[in-house]
């Protein structure tokens, strides 16, 4: 997905969730619509699933497939390329922060994220050993990971912060990571795309490319309103839970009309 005028444009690259077992269709879509009608050039990573067969890391191996060629597109630029995960595709995009450094995003954008992924490797037999470090995302902080933005919801039964994003927060913050966490009681697991966490994050994301660009008046950058400004918010979604059934992508007649259709990254 490609926003309309003359880029480069920041890009994002989606991972959806789906226990590593299917790819939730509302955590795919309609994320890089939102994002490409904030002026991202938007790609869906369609990586491999270990319920196919392919253990991990294949899926961080696509992962890095998709980051060099979305910096390769001349619509890009390559200094503000962002990971957004939901759930196990959050454990994707936050696992990145070990990949090479010419590699890693410049920012991730994790939503629910699995934090704590041992028990993939030992439910199914096919991941990788539970001391390799990508399989618990505090163990891939370093000096160089980069800022991350994490969304959670204290009614989440399959993410808990407490076993989850609290740990991941309190690892970045820990090592000095410029780190907005954006945690309330927003319902179940599989809420996907929100306003009330996406408004935030497109300021921080702005905020953070205007800092890279060295605008240092704070006159110039656009802010939200006052009631987006607290990381935790009280209203209650009732959100959506997540679905072990894979039901038809949206047709391409659901873009909005100054979106422009690009193909996707699709790895298999």
């Amino acid at each position: 997905y490609r926003p309309a005028g003359k880029g480069p444009f920041p890009a994002v690259i989606i991972c959806p969730g789906g226990d590593y077992r299917f790819l939730a269709p509302y955590e795919a879509y309609p994320v890089a619509h939102k994002f490409c009608q904030a002026g991202y050039v938007a790609y869906v990573l369609r990586y491999r699933l270990v319920g196919c067969g392919h253990a991990f890391p294949a899926q961080l191996h696509d992962l890095t497939v998709a980051l060099s060629m979305v910096r390769s597109n001349p619509d890009v630029d390559g200094g503000k390329v962002v990971l957004c995960g939901f759930s196990a595709g959050g454990h994707l995009a936050g696992a990145a922060a070990r990949l090479p450094k010419r590699i890693r995003p410049a920012a991730s954008v994790l939503v629910y994220p699995a934090v704590d992924c041992e028990g993939w490797a030992e439910e199914s037999g096919q991941g990788q050993p539970s001391t390799d470090w990508s399989l618990h995302l505090p163990q891939c902080i370093d000096s160089a990971a980069p800022a991350t933005f994490v969304v959670a919801s204290h009614g989440d039964s399959v993410c808990p912060p407490a076993k989850h994003s609290d740990l991941l927060v309190k690892a970045l913050r820990k090592n000095g990571t410029p780190v907005s966490y954006v945690v309330g009681n927003h319902g179940e697991h599989g809420f996907g795309i929100a306003d009330w966490w996406f408004r935030p994050c497109r300021f921080w994301l702005q905020a953070m490319w205007r800092e890279m660009e060295g605008v240092d008046s704070v006159e110039k950058l656009e802010r939200p309103p006052q009631q987006h400004r607290s990381i935790k918010s009280k209203t209650a979604s009732p959100g959506k839970p997540m679905s072990k059934t894979f039901p038809p992508f949206p047709a391409a007649s659901t873009a909005p009309v100054n979106v422009v259709r690009r193909p996707l990254v699709e790895l298999s």
